[in-house]
């Protein structure tokens, strides 16, 4: 490369360190018409285009500049980052695996294949390639923190707080490794942590990242100080409410919307239009109601896969009956409907969930998919459906406490939850009254106090013979992706029964919800 193109690339780096990205597209076309076919340029003509949106076009410089680019790995790297942006992850998985093939000291390349493989929720894989990664860079603190995620998934607690401190060593102040290792729950933390912690919130702004709130109060709260817990977690839930958008009134109105448009007659004119498979077993309810627990103790029978949270019924829905907002469904077009299409759906969905049917039965545990409960019966009629439920006001104080990684726009503001948790339970009570005895409840209360009646119920519901490995759920070595992937390691225990009275004075609309079903 000559000196002339050096500095004019010096340049362009800088419009790109300071977000300018069209100014850094217009002098690279520059440079395109001075140095055609120059490698560098092509390929950092594709990061230009990608950053303004046009990925295929950035696809299509980077192999230009794969044929004659000095450093090849990076070229695949830069493809793999844009082909996972797109959603094409096989493809992003390949050119990740190029680039490390390509060269095996490229950390990037590893650390990037990590995030695939913990985003498509294989942890194993996760775990493996940002190992590698931490042996060329142990300073990424990023890198500790993809490493504790891993291991938390597969089970390994102990190593997993080990590894959020070691990112912790990194960067002392990350509100994500902080609340990382507080949201293992099982891990307490030492008294040089807490004065630690403390400094962080301390110095925090108005526009930090509400986790080292959140951690700071969980620490708190394992002390006893429930005053000052909550506190913290009132400052981080604002925070978070700043940065998400959830209409109230829109809530309240779809539990109506569904009850209109999934009545009686409907179900029975469309019964029997799905497709016959019994492998899906839909566990529903709200976030922090014993979810995890439940398909734990299933997925511990031989003949069942617990898959986790899978977004498929969602993305099935949004295909089926399509609302005029992006990204949402409309129940009203369930009217609409011909039998094929339902039986188009059910094979669509079991299609999109075929990596999990390695066993006769799998769980998909999402648990927003309640409101769908009534799409479920017609598509997939012999497809279980159980329903957690927990005493409300645990749940939205649970819920308040917790900083979900992503969605739970309305777990971040009392009267939110609130909201919420009322929209639940309406169409909860609606699916039993139009469909009795299709859906289970299992109280968590319940299945503290009798474990094995509860189980036996669950295990009958769900046309499976009764196993004793199902008592033994800690024992489960699957991957658990969510909240709870440290608390269903342990044995049952009661300490999350009455957790809200600890707060009663500070709930609000939560301290005054009502279990209806």
């Amino acid at each position: 490369m000559d000196a002339a193109l050096a500095q004019a690339l010096a340049r362009v780096g800088a419009h790109m360190r300071a977000a300018r990205w069209q100014a850094a597209a217009d002098a690279l076309a520059e440079l395109r018409g001075r140095h055609p076919g120059a490698p560098e340029v092509l390929r950092l003509s594709a990061v230009a285009a990608h950053k303004l949106g046009d990925d295929e076009r950035a696809l299509a410089l980077l192999e230009s500049a794969l044929e004659k680019h000095p450093t090849p790995a990076l070229v695949h790297l830069n493809l793999g980052s844009i082909l996972r942006h797109a959603g094409r992850t096989a493809e992003a998985r390949r050119a990740f695996s190029e680039a490390v093939s390509t060269d095996p000291a490229c950390e990037p390349a590893w650390y990037n294949l990590a995030l695939l493989e913990q985003h498509e929720a294989n942890p194993a894989a996760a775990l493996a390639a940002v190992e590698k990664a931490l042996e060329l860079n142990p300073g990424r603190a990023e890198a500790w923190l993809c490493s504790g995620h891993a291991l938390k998934a597969l089970g390994r607690i102990d190593d997993s707080a080990s590894a959020y401190r070691k990112g912790l060593q990194v960067r002392p102040a990350s509100g994500d490794l902080w609340w990382a290792l507080a949201n293992i729950k099982s891990v307490a933390f030492t008294d040089a942590e807490i004065r630690q912690l403390e400094r962080v919130a301390g110095q925090s702004t108005a526009g930090s990242r509400p986790a080292e709130h959140f951690a700071l109060a969980r620490a708190l709260e394992d002390r006893g100080d429930f005053e000052a817990a909550f506190e913290q977690y009132r400052r981080g839930n604002a925070l978070q409410r700043k940065r998400v958008e959830f209409d109230r009134a829109q809530r309240a109105s779809m539990a109506a919307r569904i009850r209109d448009a999934f009545d009686a007659p409907l179900l029975e004119r469309l019964a029997g239009a799905g497709h016959a498979s019994e492998a899906p077993i839909f566990i529903v309810g709200m976030p922090r109601s014993g979810s995890t627990l439940v398909e734990q103790i299933i997925s511990s029978h031989p003949e069942v896969t617990g898959a986790s949270e899978l977004p498929d019924l969602a993305r099935v829905a949004m295909d089926l009956l399509p609302d005029a907002s992006p990204g949402k469904w409309s129940p009203g077009r369930i009217g609409e409907a011909k039998p094929e299409q339902l039986a188009a759906a059910a094979a669509d969905y079991l299609e999109r969930t075929a990596r999990w049917q390695r066993t006769p039965r799998f769980t998909d545990k999402m648990p927003g998919n309640f409101q769908l409960a009534g799409l479920i019966h017609l598509v997939l009629p012999n497809a279980r459906i159980i329903d957690c439920r927990r005493d409300p006001r645990d749940v939205g104080l649970s819920c308040f406490r917790q900083l979900f990684g992503q969605g739970h726009q309305w777990a971040y503001d009392l009267e939110d939850i609130a909201t919420q948790y009322r929209f639940y339970d309406a169409t909860m009570r609606h699916w039993h009254d139009v469909l009795p005895g299709r859906v289970l409840t299992v109280r968590y209360e319940r299945l503290v106090d009798d474990l094995e009646g509860e189980v036996r119920r669950l295990l009958a519901h769900c046309g499976l013979e009764w196993n004793p490995a199902c008592l033994d759920f800690a024992s489960n070595t699957r991957a658990v992706r969510t909240a709870s992937a440290g608390q269903v390691r342990e044995a049952l225990n009661r300490k999350g029964v009455g957790r809200w009275r600890h707060y009663r004075q500070w709930l609000g609309p939560i301290g005054e919800l009502s279990d209806t079903v």
